[in-house]
C-alpha cells in the first residue's frame, strides 16, 4: 500500500528506473531511492530457460547501467 499524499513510482530495471528518475526529479520536494541497481545487466536476455550444454556454460555478455543517482545531483548542479 502506497503512503497517502506520496506518488511511488514502480519500477522493475534499472533503466525504468533511471528514466523514473529523469522525468519526476526536477519537480520533486524529496526524492527517496530505496533500491540497491546491479552496476552491470545482461546484453541479451534470454526467452526461455537456457539448458545446459556440451561446450560448457554460456558467455554472458554485460553492459554497464548508468548510476542513476549522480545523474540527478549532474542535473541538480
Amino acid at each position: 500500500v502506497d503512503p497517502a499524499g506520496v506518488e511511488v513510482v514502480h519500477v522493475s530495471s534499472a533503466q525504468q528506473l533511471a528514466d523514473a528518475v529523469s522525468k519526476h526529479a526536477p519537480t520533486a520536494d524529496v526524492l527517496v531511492m530505496a533500491a540497491a541497481v546491479a552496476d552491470f545487466r545482461p546484453a541479451q536476455v534470454a526467452t526461455a530457460k537456457i539448458k545446459k550444454g556440451v561446450e560448457g556454460p554460456p558467455t554472458i555478455e554485460l553492459l554497464r547501467n548508468d548510476d542513476v543517482l549522480a545523474g540527478v545531483v549532474r542535473a541538480r548542479a
